[in-house]
């Protein structure tokens, strides 16, 4: 004797909804598990990052300024100057480093107006902004 009602509701459940019941049930594979664990440790890596870059901006508000700078700057040699004569070779290594990744991301964006690849590093007897910029803070 079959249960009719039972059989309705398993042909009248979405296929969608099937699908996830599905998935539910099948044990999870080394593969999902190691899926889970990269997302959850890229998720605290993510956190601890946005918490250290909240702290670096707290102790340190003239890098709002400078940001700000930074935006309006479109000459890498003015980058550069402007940079080495400012206040940053005096910061801490966490300032220089929050200091660098803008850098890098405004050289990033004015390659890429350019018509450059975004990262354009060139090879080791030349150098770029990054690396001039890198060298005249003395950051690590």
């Amino acid at each position: 004797m079959t249960d009719l009602f039972a059989q309705y509701a398993a042909t009248a459940i979405p296929l969608s909804v099937q699908r996830k019941q599905a998935k539910a049930e099948k044990p999870k594979t080394k593969l999902d598990l190691r899926m889970e664990e990269k997302q959850r440790l890229t998720r605290n890596y993510r956190i601890a990052r946005r918490n250290v870059n909240i702290e670096t901006l707290a102790s340190e508000p003239r890098l709002i300024r400078f940001s700000a700078w930074l935006r309006k700057q479109s000459d890498p040699r003015e980058i550069v100057s402007g940079i080495a004569e400012s206040w940053l070779p005096d910061a801490t290594q966490d300032v220089k480093h929050y200091a660098l990744r803008l850098v890098a991301a405004r050289c990033d964006k004015l390659n890429r107006a350019n018509g450059f690849a975004a990262l354009d590093d060139p090879l080791p007897p030349e150098t770029s902004v990054f690396f001039k910029v890198k060298e005249a803070i003395g950051a690590r």
